[in-house]
């Protein structure tokens, strides 16, 4: 299991990979088992069916490597989370001779000899997180995304008639857990009709996204009005 920090803070995300180094021959994966990640949200990166093994050097030693699944980790708790093991029951492909009693002669023991699959079990080694806690005070605005993001924010016309709706759109782009950003409290001036904001994330299978509010707004009364930052 690969990760790409070992210390972060509460809420923070932690890349994982379960990667499979071998130096037998294969035949495919028959389960994967996780643990509970007890402390932590987990989510699934999308990631391609492994059907083929990579060639790999590692410390002078040829290996046969593929990347198994990718997933998130969100620590929820302070303190040192331990990772259980993850279990693979991999499919080990033998050469058995078909006559071990008459062929001791290694060409011919190739030539009459079939392969068969055994089912082995292989787990991952335990891992341990150090996750800080979340620097205090908090603003009272903190729903709970931690990352680094950026906010910014658009208007479809900033010139229209009375009662015609427009388009304003805040646009949240970043890595970390976008899911927990809220909805912005906005104090809309007097004169403007606020509907509820329509949400759409986008993300790239990763911690990375955009999360976009689109607040449909509607001028009741004529003049100039100034929309009010937003954090």
């Amino acid at each position: 299991l690969l990760l790409n920090t070992r210390e972060v803070y509460v809420g923070q995300p932690v890349t994982a990979t379960l990667k499979l180094f071998t130096r037998i021959n294969l035949s495919g994966i028959n389960e994967l088992k996780y643990p509970d990640f007890k402390g932590f949200l987990r989510q699934d990166i999308e990631t391609p069916q492994l059907t083929n093994l990579e060639s790999e050097v590692i410390d002078g030693i040829q290996y046969g490597t593929g990347v198994v699944q990718r997933f998130v980790l969100y620590p929820q708790i302070s303190g040192e989370i331990r990772i259980d093991p993850i279990q693979i029951t991999a499919l080990v492909q033998e050469r058995k001779s078909v006559n071990d009693n008459f062929f001791n002669d290694p060409f011919f023991d190739n030539f009459f000899s079939s392969v068969t699959t055994v089912p082995r079990m292989i787990s991952t080694q335990p891992a341990v997180i150090r996750v800080k806690p979340l620097p205090v005070p908090q603003p009272a605005d903190f729903h709970g995304a931690v990352g680094t993001f950026d906010l910014s924010s658009s208007l479809s016309k900033t010139d229209v008639e009375v009662n015609d709706a427009i388009t304003y759109t805040l646009t949240l782009t970043g890595t970390g857990n976008l899911n927990l950003a809220g909805e912005p409290l906005i104090n809309f001036p007097q004169g403007i009709e606020k509907y509820d904001p329509k949400v759409t994330v986008k993300s790239s299978g990763t911690a990375s996204g955009t999360k976009i509010y689109e607040f449909l707004l509607i001028p009741r009364n004529t003049g100039t009005f100034d929309l009010p930052p937003v954090s």
